[in-house]
């Protein structure tokens, strides 16, 4: 226990160094520094001296999945059905963000039941990152030495050393049977019966001699959904496939748990030696609901933000603490020449820190009550959260005049730049860019409402604060102010009414773009502007639907049915003097800040 009386964990290193304990200690500290998600195991810090190497994680009071299964005291339930899906579902959305919204991405490189652990409320959290490897987003795979645990590596790493995200899919695919089965996943007691050593081999065999019943942990008493059990099975047989080409996205994982992945149809491409009727071989069961949690992860943050003097640094979450020496020396004493940007809050001039890296450093001019509360708002949320489509804030300085932000580079500017005011010498964003940026920032969106501790509502999202970085992904800017915006959309339904998408669409595409996708796009866009919160899509949605895995079109006619409603609804009701706009009045004209 702490002296603020949080609860901790504190892994202590064996006290002989040596070269591969320093490089597994190093590696867990990096990388947990790197990641923030409800599903992974929060890092809150860690001691180095002459003699001891120590790292401090959050508490996570139930253990592991593996102790629940097979290191349970007779006195405690064994882990229920529903739990158990959960625990499916929630592994994967954290190796899902290891894979797809890190940059660069992180191969956990150990996954199996042991690793998985489960907080107070049986949530599945993500942990032991000592084997865990950086890839970058332009790399297939990576050869490194072997290690890992036998029965849950991949056999192309096993043989030839390659390692990818693909080879924590077959991890995760044996500890899904490992979860099913509540068996381990090389057990040479089954060797003594005639069976299989290896669990997935074992599992293959009682599926080529439907034995289904024997595959189901006995702990669960047939208290389980047959369906559910009939696609983990094959969700896990999917991710063990050999050839890892062949094996899905965890991302796709995520999605065939949620109900919402083409599992039938991948089931059905994989072509296995025997045609298996898993449910002809499951025996009757209760029935029951899938209940999915939603993700964990921020470093505790400081209430107040102190001075920087001198050469003290501190770190707040992922933020360093620079001096004001150093974003002098940075940006040439904050010359004229390097303002790449200004607004209402002052300037932003491009950096070069001293490790030759390019950052932005953000200068508000005045100290405000206001200002203040905006600085330590954008610092505190920025510090905890971690995605590639989200602003990077490297740090920041605060003395008793000063108040300066540090983000990452944003080489190509904001999509409102580039849309509004973009150089006749530059080419305009072209189709498949702009369909990148509106996932990328729909991903980012996605990841604040959903996956993080604390649910973080943007609250002035558009093209000004999507910016675009070297190689024109969508990342989202700009935590600190909330505005109004202008939800008119009338003239976008006329024109999509009339089917003139000509007049509707940029001119600068020059009609290179993708007619249905267009439309598609239109579409969303009036789903998420509906004037009642309740009838939007929420974020997730939004990324299926631009991913093409959600019902666009269901939910468009749907929203048809109601314009017709509002549309009667206006008719029979009289007109109040209250309601009418003078004509002078122009929201577009409204700017509560200047371009950011």
């Amino acid at each position: 226990m702490l002296a603020d009386g949080s609860l901790v964990a504190v892994k202590r290193e064996k006290e002989e160094r040596t070269p591969v304990g320093e490089l597994q200690f190093q590696t867990e500290v990096d990388i947990l520094s790197m990641v923030a998600h409800r599903n992974l195991l929060r890092l809150c810090g860690f001691c180095m001296t002459p003699t001891e190497r120590m790292l401090v994680y959050a508490y996570m009071s139930n253990g592991s999945v593996a102790s629940h299964l097979r290191e349970r005291p007779g006195s405690e339930p064994p882990l229920d059905w529903q739990t158990r899906r959960r625990i499916a579902l929630g592994s994967a959305r954290g190796l899902s963000y290891l894979h797809d919204n890190c940059d660069p991405r992180i191969i956990h490189g150990d996954v199996k039941a042991a690793n998985i652990l489960l907080d107070e409320d049986f949530e599945a959290v993500v942990g032991d990152f000592g084997l865990a490897k950086l890839m970058d987003n332009k790399d297939t795979d990576i050869n490194t030495e072997v290690s890992g645990t036998i029965g849950h590596i991949a056999p192309e790493y096993l043989l030839k050393g390659k390692s990818s995200e693909k080879t924590d899919v077959f991890g995760y695919g044996i500890m899904l049977l490992e979860l099913l089965t509540g068996q381990r996943a090389i057990d040479l007691t089954r060797v003594a019966k005639d069976d299989n050593a290896s669990l997935l081999d074992w599992v293959k065999g009682l599926l080529e001699n439907k034995k289904l019943e024997d595959l189901v942990d006995n702990d669960l008493k047939d208290n389980y959904v047959e369906d559910e059990v009939e696609s983990l099975i094959q969700i896990a047989l999917l991710c063990t496939q050999s050839d890892p080409i062949k094996r899905p996205k965890m991302s796709e994982v995520v999605r065939m748990l949620e109900g919402d992945g083409p599992l039938a149809e991948r089931w059905e491409r994989k072509k296995l030696k025997s045609a298996f009727n898993l449910r002809a071989t499951i025996g009757t069961s209760s029935s029951g609901t899938g209940a999915i949690g939603f993700p964990s992860w921020p470093l505790k943050m400081q209430k107040h933000l102190s001075d920087t003097r001198g050469d003290q640094k501190r770190h707040l979450g992922q933020a360093k603490q620079f001096s004001l020496r150093e974003l002098q020396v940075a940006t040439d004493n904050f010359s004229e020449r390097n303002i790449i940007g200004r607004g209402a809050f002052g300037k932003i001039y491009r950096g070069t820190l001293a490790n030759r890296s390019l950052v932005a450093v953000k200068r508000k001019e005045e100290r405000t009550h206001i200002g203040e509360l905006q600085f330590q708002t954008e610092v505190h949320i920025l510090s905890m959260v971690i995605h590639r489509n989200i602003l990077r804030l490297h740090g920041f300085c605060k003395t008793r005049k000063e108040m300066l932000l540090v983000y990452a580079f944003m080489a190509n500017g904001s999509v409102g730049s580039r849309l509004r005011e973009r150089p006749v010498s530059e080419p305009p964003l072209d189709w498949q860019t702009r369909r990148r940026i509106a996932l990328g920032s729909a991903r980012g969106l996605s990841y604040l409402h959903y996956y993080c501790e604390q649910m973080i509502i943007h609250g002035d999202v558009k093209v000004a604060n999507i910016w675009l970085d070297e190689d024109f992904e969508a990342v989202l800017g700009e935590f600190d102010l909330a505005q109004l915006m202008d939800n008119d959309d009338s003239n976008v339904k006329g024109l999509l009414e009339e089917k003139k998408l000509d007049n509707l669409v940029d001119n600068n595409l020059n009609g290179k773009y993708i007619y249905v996708e267009v439309e598609s796009l239109i579409q969303i866009a009036l789903l998420c502007t509906q004037s009642d919160p309740k009838e939007r899509p929420n974020m997730i949605e939004v990324v299926r639907m631009l991913e093409g895995d959600v019902g666009l079109a269901e939910r468009w006619e749907e929203w048809k049915k109601l314009q017709v409603v509002h549309q009667v609804v206006e008719l029979s009701s009289p007109p109040r003097e209250d309601w009418i706009v003078e004509s002078a009045y122009d929201p577009r004209a409204v700017e509560l800040s200047g371009p950011r």
